[in-house]
């Protein structure tokens, strides 16, 4: 990202240079830009506040302001005074090696580092909102949530894309009731809703204006959650790797500024994130909820949590454990306990090596004989079974 500073330092032919090289083509006629007044016709910098009329293709380069995104690095040629080209940093081994960098320390412990990228998914109703809205404000109290605990508080910001805004103040009084820690104040944890702007205002994360406007935001905030990629996500095909790049570019310029994010999804076929799997390349650590197989629908949320990804996570971190949430007047309580050798997969694997029947299985279970059938079969893809 080119500062204002920076802007001065360029002579006329470097500045003809790159505004020439501004892809005009990703300008749709019914696109808005802005100006920025106190920067004149020298500056294609950050948005201001002042929204243009709609803009033709041919609208002198110099008067608007360029999104990050709709300009390729590559194709601006910036050359100092010796004639060679300089616009990448690059470093050696050995200068790399003796650099001294601090320790990359945890925003929630030990499933998302600092400047770290993670994503939850998990079918509709599972409970995703509920883990999102337990990790955001255990990161922002510096306090705890299921088996993770955040070192210090640090500021939040949760998108929301779908929920209610009655439904997210009960969610949030409960939140507040059932925590052992408060926040250090009130601007720790903040929301952007969908449901509060006004009517006919979306969000498009990967629209490089909108992600302009929210990095104009994250000012201050050193985690983001960003409830759901399906709700505040849009253009192109979820399967389609491409349609994914402009989030991707813009959530590693997040990555580089300081700023952890936590993406909420939904399942998709098997046990997969719905959509390309070019979302999880980048990622450090992707969590799926799953329902277990026991599980009937009056006993609200719970679910198994299982680490599909995980960067430098091992051992018994890495383990997979089944949560309970249990709402009363006072709040919310959440029970957690390891999955282990007494779970009903194992039951089921040695009533089935015994020889029992489905129905038999299921009556001793109390499970149905379709939740029978699917769990052999997964225990057979796991070649447990």
């Amino acid at each position: 990202m080119f500062s204002p500073e920076e802007f001065d330092n360029l002579s006329p032919e470097e500045l003809d240079d790159y505004i020439n090289h501004l892809e005009y083509s990703a300008y749709e006629e019914e696109h808005y830009m802005t100006y920025y007044p106190s920067y004149g016709d020298r500056r294609p910098y950050v948005p201001g506040p002042q929204p243009l009329p709609k803009l033709g293709s041919k609208l002198i380069a110099k008067t608007i302001i360029a999104p990050l995104n709709l300009i390729d690095p590559a194709n601006v040629n910036f050359k100092s005074q010796e004639g060679t080209v300089e616009f990448f940093s690059t470093t050696t081994l050995e200068s790399l090696v003796n650099k001294h960098l601090p320790p990359r320390e945890f925003v929630l412990a030990p499933i998302i580092p600092e400047r770290g990228l993670a994503m939850l998914f998990a079918s509709r109703g599972v409970g995703k909102t509920h883990v999102g809205l337990g990790i955001a404000y255990a990161v922002a109290s510096g306090g705890s949530f299921l088996r993770w605990n955040a070192p210090k508080p640090r500021r939040v910001l949760y998108i929301d894309g779908e929920m209610p805004e009655v439904l997210l103040q009960e969610r949030s009084k409960a939140l507040k009731n059932s925590s052992k820690k408060q926040l250090p104040n009130n601007n720790y944890f903040t929301f952007l809703s969908m449901d509060c702007q006004d009517l006919g205002s979306t969000i498009n994360l990967a629209d490089p204006l909108h992600q302009t406007i929210i990095d104009q935001i994250l000012n201050g905030f050193e985690f983001v959650v960003i409830d759901n990629i399906s709700t505040l996500v849009s253009g192109g095909r979820e399967n389609d790797a491409a349609s994914w790049d402009k989030m991707q570019a813009w959530l590693l310029q997040l990555r580089r500024r300081g700023i952890t994010v936590l993406l909420i999804h939904h399942t998709g076929r098997g046990e997969n994130a719905r959509g390309t799997s070019k979302r999880e390349d980048v990622l450090d650590t992707v969590l799926l909820l799953k329902r277990p197989i026991d599980y009937k629908m009056a006993e609200g949320a719970r679910f198994e949590v299982h680490l599909t990804k995980a960067r430098g996570i091992s051992g018994t971190d890495a383990e997979p454990f089944e949560a309970h949430l249990q709402t009363t007047e006072a709040g919310n309580l959440w029970h957690f306990q390891m999955l282990g050798n007494d779970d009903v997969s194992e039951k089921v694997i040695a009533m089935s090596k015994e020889g029992l029947s489905v129905r038999e299985i299921g009556s001793a279970l109390n499970l149905g004989k379709s939740k029978v059938h699917r769990l052999q079969a997964e225990l057979r893809e796991l070649g447990r079974l």
